[in-house]
C-alpha cells in the first residue's frame, strides 16, 4: 500500500525514538494504513544457501533425537522380576549425546537460527504496531 511508508516511519520513530507512552493525535495504525487489513512478507524467490539447508537437516536431526527420547517407555524385561525394564543400550545413548552436542555446537545452526529469530521478531514488533489500537480497545 501507498502508505506503508508513514506507517514504517512511525513504527521506527515509536520503536526507537519516543519513551512517551502518550500517542500523538493522527498516529494510529488504522489511519495511517487507510483500509490495508494485512501486510504479506513473502520471499523474493532467493533460493535457501546450502549453509541454510544443512542448517534444516541439523535442525531436524535434534527433532528425530528428541522424539525417540521423548516416546521412549521402558518395558518390564521379564515377568519374576518387577524392577527389571528395558532400556536404550549405552553405547546407543552416548553415539545420540555425543551427536546432539555436535549438532549444538554447530556455529552454522546458531547463525541460521539468531537469523530466524530476528525475523520473527521484526514481524511480531509489526504486528504489534498493527494491532496496538485493537489490543487497547481490549485492555
Amino acid at each position: 500500500p501507498e502508505e506503508l511508508g508513514p506507517f514504517l516511519a512511525n513504527y521506527v520513530e515509536r520503536r526507537f525514538g519516543e519513551t512517551n507512552t502518550k500517542r500523538r493525535a493522527g498516529s494510529s495504525m488504522c489511519s495511517i494504513l487507510k483500509g490495508c487489513d494485512a501486510v504479506t512478507v513473502e520471499s523474493v524467490g532467493r533460493q535457501p544457501s546450502s549453509e541454510e539447508l544443512a542448517a534444516g537437516q541439523m535442525l531436524l536431526e535434534i527433532r528425530q533425537l528428541r522424539r525417540k527420547y521423548v516416546s521412549f517407555a521402558p518395558q518390564a524385561a521379564g515377568k519374576s522380576h518387577a524392577a527389571s525394564f528395558t532400556a536404550i543400550a549405552w553405547k546407543e545413548f552416548e553415539g545420540d549425546y555425543q551427536r546432539l552436542l555436535q549438532l549444538l555446537g554447530s556455529s552454522a545452526l546458531w547463525n541460521f537460527c539468531r537469523r530466524r529469530l530476528a525475523a520473527a521478531q521484526g514481524l511480531f514488533e509489526a504486528h504489534r504496531a498493527l494491532n496496538e489500537d485493537n489490543e487497547d480497545e481490549e485492555a
